[in-house]
């Protein structure tokens, strides 16, 4: 199986936050999670980012929400070998119960709790929402006490009132918890998550919010911007890619394990969806991973099941 590190944080249950700075940070850690809420702002690099099933490169200036245990990881290393320049690092975290207290749960802070459950797939800002944060960031790291705390919940309700951001990994790669104000959507979001791996038809899921399969159609799409079609496809998909992550199995064994009926109907959607094979996909994340060196830096045992 692949190697997925539970990272150990310093974040204990009398903290409303922990910051770090990293002046000559390399990124150089391996794939990891950990039950606490990150945030990174990385600045002065390039590189490779892995969040949850999604691999993609990084520029210069990176602002990103990870929620609890989504698996991650930088590599800036071939940035830092080759231009001799390090880049700099600031690291915010906080722990996972922190918004489940009774008073941050009045209607104040709904913005942030929707952030929050929305980063469960990770989230990437830009434009000015990340220049802001950037100032932000640096400012939160010259402040402590209550100011700071001020500071902090401020900094979140920026990052929450924003559209300048998009979630990083897909849809269906971990099973989203999100704040629902409609429980109809709520239960059908449940519904999908628990049976895609079967095969799932559009009146068996419409009946589950108590409507007509054309009715439901027309209700999903306005509640999700997809079709149902859309959605249970890219949740089979996003969970192929944790399988072909975290997993050994052959590309064949988990086109079935995922929902998926056919083969051939497997690897046209993976590629239609991720842009390349399974088989290509699975060899381009193994050759990624093997470039991030472990540095045994705050890591427990290896862990295999991805929890």
């Amino acid at each position: 199986m692949k190697r997925v590190y539970r990272e150990i944080t310093p974040v204990t249950s009398k903290d409303v936050f922990r910051i770090f700075y990293y002046p000559e940070a390399e990124f150089r850690y391996p794939l990891h999670h950990h039950p606490e809420y990150e945030i990174n702002l990385v600045l002065g690099s390039k590189g490779t980012r892995i969040v949850g099933d999604a691999v993609e490169t990084y520029e210069e200036e990176e602002l990103v929400l990870l929620g609890p245990y989504i698996q991650h990881c930088w590599d800036g290393a071939a940035y830092v070998e080759e231009t001799g320049i390090t880049p700099e690092v600031i690291v915010v975290q906080f722990h996972k119960d922190l918004f489940t207290n009774h008073w941050l749960m009045k209607d104040a802070f709904v913005p942030i709790r929707i952030l929050l459950s929305e980063s469960s797939r990770g989230i990437e800002f830009f434009g000015e929402t990340r220049k802001k944060g950037i100032k932000m960031l640096k400012e939160l790291r010259g402040l402590s006490g209550f100011p700071a705390t001020l500071a902090f919940f401020e900094f979140l309700y920026v990052l929450a009132t924003t559209s300048e951001k998009r979630q990083v990994a897909s849809a269906g790669y971990v099973v989203p918890t999100p704040y629902f104000r409609n429980k109809r959507i709520e239960d059908v979001y449940n519904y999908i998550n628990q049976h895609f791996k079967k095969d799932l038809q559009l009146a068996e899921v419409a009946a589950v919010a108590n409507m007509s399969p054309s009715a439901f159609s027309h209700y999903f799409k306005k509640c999700s911007n997809k079709s149902f079609i859309h959605f249970l496809v890219e949740k089979r998909v996003s969970y192929a890619c944790k399988l072909l992550l975290e997993t050994e199995c052959t590309v064949r064994e988990i086109c079935f394990e995922s929902g998926f009926n056919n083969l051939s109907n497997f690897n046209r959607l993976f590629k239609k969806y991720k842009g390349v094979t399974p088989k290509a996909y699975r060899l381009s994340l193994e050759r990624d991973l093997l470039q991030i060196k472990h540095e045994g830096r705050f890591f427990a045992v290896e862990d295999k099941t991805g929890n």
